[in-house]
């Protein structure tokens, strides 16, 4: 499934949304495709398809594994979407402690919106876990990079968030990690810093015009 999470780090979640389908029509038993496609199209805010995903997931998975936390997981991402962190906040904690018990399967990013979900509530430690946790199953989810890199830039550690930079357009050369990174360079009010991620993205793209347009547009 490396083309499917490919577009979901660089979150082109429609482009990952038509991979993992075409991997259902393969393997029509892959519940992970199911599981992406629901995350995606969560992301898309595109509910009633998210959710039909979700019981075609849980519905090839449950044989295997009767744990499956995807309607938790779902009813956790409303409420984050809503705004609603406190009442979100227990229900990823749930569908994290649930997966872990089944011992086989992750679900892309459900580690990211519980790390997020902690650091709005201010429990930044617990934050940093799952970040950790969610780029120790999925090290190419640049939004984790990020949410870390924020995380030690807020509370004093600016060279873990360098760090975290760095890695994540050394480990997921995008042209849209390039313009996340510039972004968070920007957050930081490193212009100077903003301004080389930025030239050295149109260095690295600039076999491709579009690519390089995107990443100077940020």
């Amino acid at each position: 499934m490396a083309r499917p999470f490919r577009y979901t780090c660089a979150e082109r979640y429609d482009q990952a949304v038509d991979a993992y389908r075409h991997i259902i029509e393969l393997k029509p038993a892959y519940s992970p495709a199911y599981l992406g496609a629901t995350a995606a199209l969560l992301t898309l805010k595109k509910l009633d398809d998210a959710r039909g995903h979700a019981e075609l997931a849980a519905s090839m998975a449950r044989e295997a594994d009767p744990t499956l936390p995807l309607p938790i997981y779902i009813d956790a991402r409303l409420l984050y979407d809503q705004g609603n962190y406190a009442e979100a906040l227990p229900l990823f904690e749930q569908a994290i402690a649930e997966l872990n018990r089944s011992g086989e399967l992750q679900m892309t990013e459900l580690h990211f919106y519980a790390a997020d979900t902690l650091g709005r509530v201010e429990r930044y430690p617990e934050a940093e876990h799952e970040f950790i946790e969610e780029l120790k199953y999925f090290p190419q989810n640049s939004r984790a990079r990020a949410g870390l890199a924020m995380l030690y830039q807020a509370s004093g550690r600016p060279d873990a968030a360098t760090k975290f930079i760095d890695e994540m357009i050394r480990d997921t050369p995008t042209p849209e990690s390039y313009a996340l990174a510039a972004r968070l360079w920007t957050m930081f009010g490193n212009r100077q810093q903003a301004d080389a991620v930025r030239a050295q993205s149109r260095r690295t793209f600039a076999e491709s015009p579009a690519a390089g347009q995107r990443a100077a547009r940020h």
